[in-house]
């Protein structure tokens, strides 16, 4: 072989192992208080959805944090979660491997979603929590009830308007049903 083409094929053998790795990356969240979430937020991931993203909610769960974020034009709609695990050096990263976080179901005004442990992250670390997460911009919402498989019932009420509600279950193992219901101050379903 000529030296040309020993020198490309090392160019490319390079390249992709740097694409491997690179793909593979999860960058770390440095500082502890809500301005560093925000600035990773509004920097990371507004690049890589090619948006301008507004911080709805953070709260603070022992390890873990929880996040809620809206895209400002593409989907406004929409509300994201984002769980963040604090890693040995007391920062957080990106809890599982989904690019811009889960997509939050329902509306008009109460968005809800599960926020379950990635299969690595139960083998490597034992992680058994799941977090069902509500988002909430409904003046009328007064009571939360959630049931997850056979797990007794729980229930939050909002104090606010709007309010971030996180409820952790034991996440069971396999298939399950999660149950869930919404109610103003008169007991109905919204």
């Amino acid at each position: 072989m000529k030296k040309a083409s020993i020198q490309r094929w090392g160019f490319l053998f390079l390249s992709f192992a740097i694409l491997i790795c690179a793909g593979g990356w999860k960058p770390a969240v440095y500082g502890n208080d809500e301005a560093s979430i925000k600035r990773y937020i509004v920097q990371e991931m507004g690049r890589k959805l090619g948006d301008h993203v507004e911080l709805l909610a953070v709260e603070d769960r022992g390890e873990d944090r929880i996040v809620v974020y809206r895209l400002e034009t593409k989907r406004p709609d929409d509300r994201y979660v984002i769980r963040f695990r604090r890693n040995d050096g007391g920062n957080y990263e990106q809890y599982g491997r989904l690019l811009k976080g889960l997509p939050m179901y329902g509306g008009p005004g109460i968005w809800s979603e599960q926020v379950r442990p990635w299969g690595s992250d139960r083998r490597l670390y034992g992680d058994k929590k799941m977090y069902y997460v509500v988002w909430s911009e409904s003046p009328k919402l007064e009571e939360i009830r959630v049931q997850v498989g056979n797990q007794p019932e729980q229930t939050a009420r909002p104090v606010e308007t709007p309010s971030l509600t996180v409820l952790e279950f034991e996440d069971p193992a396999g298939s399950f049903r999660t149950t869930s219901s919404f109610r103003d101050a008169g007991g109905n379903e919204l």
